[in-house]
């Protein structure tokens, strides 16, 4: 991809020994800017934030273990503290302080525990479409941890009967097949209008090829991890963003956060869903790059709490 030539990807052996890969891209002596994926996300979802601040900041992106190009664990262990240790190790291998950690979906709960494991050693959070925790218990207004769970146990299951997919992957990866799925998401209400149909469209094309796995054991183990119980905590300045049709995460999640985190900011998109970043970038980007410059390099004790009218963006 032309938006990518500019990535250099390296690898680093993590604390249990497992080979994970990463990706660098921006300026070298810039501020940098941590990307932590959402569940099946990789750098492919952040291609519009990479563009807009790659000129001023360095920004780094890991694949989560066992994932895309990142081995499988080592010690066969997947919950949120092994990727937050995995965090841990990538910070010290590029010798970076005080970063900003930008978290979507599951990386909102990733930023969380590393704020609680490591108080203060990042200078910001921007929480992207998240939950705090025990998001089966939440996702469309409703508490489903039960069948989820047991979901995610089927799929580790018995994923190895299922390989066929992977051997029809140019079915299902023909243009005609995607436009038709991301079009059915969009018309039952999971995806905006607005979607990045290319950006959306390549990571299917690349998720087909995960090991799934390894994918339900990080699906179980994200749905037990909760960092509601450490919010008040927080002492660095956070910039929460939430769609207010996002069904996965619900916005009442988001306002949660902000409610609870110290000096928090609110920032909600109005007909964004759980996609957000990928159906309004260019409002998403011009809001952390206000963040950044207002909060993160001044301390402020004042919440704030912004609506944008997606409907008026451009």
């Amino acid at each position: 991809m032309g938006h990518y030539e500019s990535i250099e990807d390296r690898t680093y052996r993590s604390f249990d020994g497992t080979l994970i890969q990463y990706s660098v891209a921006g300026r070298t002596d810039g501020k940098t800017l941590i990307l932590a994926n959402g569940l099946g996300g990789n750098i492919v979802c952040w291609q519009h934030l990479i563009e807009h601040f790659g000129a001023s900041h360095r920004l780094i992106c890991w694949d989560y273990r066992g994932l895309y190009a990142s081995a499988p664990a080592r010690n066969g262990s997947y919950t949120i503290a092994d990727h937050v240790n995995d965090l841990e190790c990538l910070l010290d291998a590029e010798s970076v302080n005080a970063p900003v950690i930008i978290g979507w979906s599951m990386g909102v709960q990733v930023g969380l525990e590393f704020e609680r494991q490591h108080p203060g050693r990042a200078s910001g959070l921007v929480l992207l479409n998240g939950t705090p925790g025990k998001p089966y218990k939440t996702v469309f207004n409703r508490n489903l941890e039960r069948e989820l769970s047991l979901v995610g146990r089927q799929l580790q299951r018995h994923w190895h009967r299922a390989r066929y997919i992977r051997r029809g992957k140019g079915l299902v990866t023909r243009k005609p097949l995607i436009n038709a799925f991301i079009t059915t998401v969009q018309h039952v209400g999971l995806a905006a209008a607005s979607l990045d149909r290319n950006v959306f469209s390549e990571l299917g094309i690349r998720w087909v090829e995960l090991d799934l796995d390894i994918y339900a054991r990080i699906f179980n183990r994200l749905a037990e991890h909760d960092a509601t119980d450490m919010l008040e905590s927080v002492s660095i300045p956070v910039l929460v963003v939430g769609g207010a049709n996002d069904r996965m995460t619900p916005i009442h999640r988001s306002e949660l956060m902000a409610d609870r985190i110290p000096g928090a900011e609110l920032c909600v998109i109005s007909k964004g869903t759980h996609f957000s970043p990928i159906e309004y970038p260019d409002i998403i980007n011009l809001k952390i790059r206000r963040f950044l410059s207002q909060r993160v390099t001044r301390s402020t004790n004042t919440t704030l709490s912004l609506i944008y009218d997606a409907s008026q963006a451009s």
